[in-house]
């Protein structure tokens, strides 16, 4: 196996541990995948760089995949816990105004 090639299906496996869908959706197609294009004529060295490239363009959008669904689930996450500062600065501010507490605190993240 071509050190290139072997280069690229370590990393869509290991990507494939934090697909959405699970690893078990995931590794089954790329290994399908792999074995498809090892019928292929790879000796022309047009067709391997060809077909690399091609595999490398899949890696990075998965990647981008990846890295998508965990910034909204983060997001998701921990945009419910944030509390609203526009409510909590109009209550700080009515508070003020009407002399009920001397010391405003601002709330904590």
């Amino acid at each position: 196996m071509h050190p290139r090639v072997r280069s690229l299906y370590k990393s869509f496996m290991w990507i494939a541990k934090d697909y959405p869908e699970g690893p078990a959706k995931l590794k089954p197609r790329i290994k399908a995948a792999f074995q498809k294009q090892a019928a292929a004529d790879l000796s022309d060295p047009e067709t391997f760089s060809r077909i690399t490239e091609r595999a490398e363009y899949v890696l990075k959008e998965l990647e981008a995949l990846v890295y998508l669904h965990k910034y909204r689930l983060l997001k998701r996450n921990y945009e419910t816990q944030v509390p609203d500062f526009a409510e909590n600065a109009a209550s700080t501010a009515s508070a003020k105004a009407s002399g009920a507490c001397a010391t405003v605190h601002p709330p904590y993240l």
